[in-house]
Order: structure tokens, then C-alpha cells, then sequence
């Protein structure tokens, strides 16, 4: 094997080791508490026309422990509420919604000079009665009131204005660390226009409003201030765990992907160099290059115009330098040396 070859597989065999490690510790780690364990809960409140209140609970449960019977069962759905169960692909999810339309509510007055009075408080884990485990934890809380042709006048701490619309205002609050949100403000009377009684209502019970609260634009300032608090927050709530579980295997993996391809080109480009290299031709100056004079093998084929004895001793002689060629008959005839045939056809001789 090439070195280098043996070097870019030392290296992705050692990288994909280690991918695989530490993806198997990230995933089998047991901290002390994870995204498994964690809670998004939002409350969002909602006034329509005529005069109607909207109330929305959704619970993000990224354990997935939470049941469609535990949502059905949760002691803030009335008898009319519309409850729905979903299984989404990091969490369980709840959603809660109720609607208030007979003028009367826990949540939100309207008196006779369009006043609008708000007061809540934040819902707690106890309170949903979700069955999840005991160490389950709220990662994100966030309670919203909005409505159209209004204007929030004061609010309690931590609220964050958005007044962007001209015809519908919205104010929020996220993370709650106070057990009471409360908001004040003025509805435009429409035609249609009906007061709303806050007060308790089919066995919940009406929050009293707090006495000191801040000027609404005072409060807008402060969500000025308070806005990457409310983003470091979120970045690290629900599902942040799975997220870097993924972003640091992705990170390991990639590199090792591309060495396997760089040396799967590598090696065709190789290939290829191999079936296209043309072989060297023979040297003018090789034995087998030089016919004839190397010796009888170097003759392939037998010359048409030679005789049978050629290449042969084809002679033999004695010492009186007769000689003779190998399997031709004797001339002499058998008498005295010297004497000559006699025809016996020839005339006679005295």
C-alpha cells in the first residue's frame, strides 16, 4: 500500500473512532437535569369583540411523558374548554383554550367608562396537575394580554410593551418571578360595546389587583433593557440540549465524511492513472531485438532455397583428399586399383 495511502486511512479510521465516541457520551450523559426534563408553559389572554375574553394555556413537556388523559384530566379545563393533545418531535403538547363570552370572567374587567383591569397569577406545575416526573422543571414561562382598540395604561414589573399596531396592543410578560401580573388600561367603546365583571367564575378564583403599578411607559423601557435577558434565556430552554447534541456530533462527523471522499477520489483517480499508463517498448539494443547471430534458435523458419544437407558437415575424406558426401553410393568397383569398368557392350580389346 502506498503511504500515503496507509496514512488517510490511519487518519479517518481515527477520526471516526472518536466521532463515535463522543456521540455516544453525549447521548448516554445523564446531567442534572436535561431538555427530557423540561417545561415551556404559555398563557395567552385575548380580548374579541363584543367584549369577549379568549384564554389559552399550551405546555411544551419535552420529556414526552405527558399523556392525552393527563391533558384531558387537567383540573384548568372546564366543562367547555377545547382541549388538544399533540405529539410533536421534541415534545408532548397541551393545549387548553376557554372562552368567556357571557360578560363575566376571573381574568378581565371592563366597567361602564371602557376601564380595563387585568390580574392574574402565573401557573405553576402543581396547578396544570400534568403528571409529569417530580423533577421536572419550568425552562420558559411567558403570560400574554392583548386586544384590539385599547390602550395599557399601567402594568406591573417586567412587562414588555408592543404597540407597533395602531388598532391592537399587546403586553407581556416572560420568566415571571413575581406571583402576581396585573395591567390596567382603556377600551375604545364600540357600538356593541358591553361591560365585563371580573370576578370569580365556575370555581376559579379572580386575583385581587395589586395597588403599585408602573407607568406603561415606564415598563417599555425596561423591556428595552431587559431584551437579551429574554434571549439568553430562551436560547437555553427547551430542547437546547438535543440541539447541541446534534451540533457537536454534526461537527465531528462532517470532516470525517470528507476525508472518506477525498480518499475514495484519491484511490479512483489512481485507478485510472493505472489502466491508462502505456507499456514501455523494447530496447533496439535487447538480445531479442538481434536476429540471426545469437545462435540456431534465433532461425524461425526454414529457407525455402536451401538443400536438405545445408547447414551440415556434409563432407567426409580420407587422407588421400577424397571425399565424399554422407549417404551417397561408392563409384569404385571391386578389383584391382586402378582398373576401370569394361562395357561389355564396347568393342573388343587385345
Amino acid at each position: 500500500m502506498h503511504p500515503y495511502h496507509r496514512h488517510l486511512h490511519r487518519l479517518q479510521t481515527g477520526t471516526a473512532v472518536c466521532a463515535s465516541a463522543i456521540a455516544l457520551s453525549l447521548f448516554t450523559a445523564t446531567p442534572g437535569y436535561s431538555a427530557e426534563n423540561e417545561v415551556k408553559i404559555e398563557e395567552v389572554f385575548t380580548i374579541r369583540e363584543p367584549n369577549s375574553v379568549n384564554y389559552q394555556v399550551t405546555v411544551h413537556d419535552f420529556s414526552k411523558t405527558l399523556t392525552e388523559e393527563a391533558c384531558q384530566a387537567s383540573p384548568i379545563a372546564l366543562d367547555w374548554s377545547s382541549v388538544t393533545f399533540t405529539q410533536a418531535t421534541y415534545s408532548n403538547d397541551c393545549t387548553i383554550r376557554t372562552e368567556f363570552n357571557r360578560y363575566a370572567n376571573p381574568y378581565v374587567g371592563i366597567d361602564e367608562d371602557g376601564k380595563l383591569t387585568f390580574a392574574t397569577s402565573p401557573l405553576t406545575l402543581e396547578k396544570l396537575s400534568l403528571g409529569l416526573p417530580e423533577n421536572t422543571v419550568v425552562s420558559r414561562q411567558s403570560v400574554t394580554l392583548s386586544g384590539f382598540y385599547m390602550r395599557f395604561i399601567k402594568t406591573s414589573s417586567g412587562a414588555q410593551m408592543d404597540d407597533s399596531n395602531p388598532n391592537f396592543s399587546t403586553v407581556e410578560w416572560i420568566n415571571i418571578d413575581t406571583p402576581t401580573l396585573a395591567a390596567e388600561g382603556v377600551v375604545e367603546k364600540a357600538a356593541n360595546f358591553h361591560t365585563i365583571e371580573r370576578k370569580n367564575f365556575n370555581g376559579v378564583v379572580a386575583v385581587p389587583m395589586p395597588t403599585k403599578l408602573q407607568d406603561a411607559s415606564y415598563a417599555r423601557r425596561a423591556s428595552a433593557t431587559s431584551s437579551p435577558t429574554t434571549q439568553s434565556a430562551s436560547s437555553s430552554s427547551p430542547g437546547s440540549f438535543t440541539r447541541l447534541v446534534l451540533a457537536m456530533t454534526g461537527s465531528i462527523l462532517f470532516p470525517a465524511t470528507v476525508i472518506i471522499l477525498l480518499r475514495t477520489w484519491f484511490d479512483r483517480r489512481q485507478k485510472r492513472k493505472a489502466k491508462t499508463k502505456t507499456p514501455t517498448p523494447p530496447s533496439p539494443f535487447s538480445s531479442s531485438s538481434i536476429p540471426g547471430t545469437m545462435g540456431p534458435s534465433a532461425r524461425t523458419s526454414p529457407n525455402p532455397f536451401a538443400t536438405d544437407w545445408e547447414g551440415e558437415t556434409d563432407t567426409t575424406g580420407d587422407a588421400q583428399g577424397h571425399f565424399e558426401k554422407p549417404g551417397s553410393a561408392s563409384t569404385e568397383f571391386p578389383g584391382p586399383p586402378g582398373d576401370s569398368p569394361r562395357n561389355p557392350y564396347g568393342p573388343p580389346t587385345s
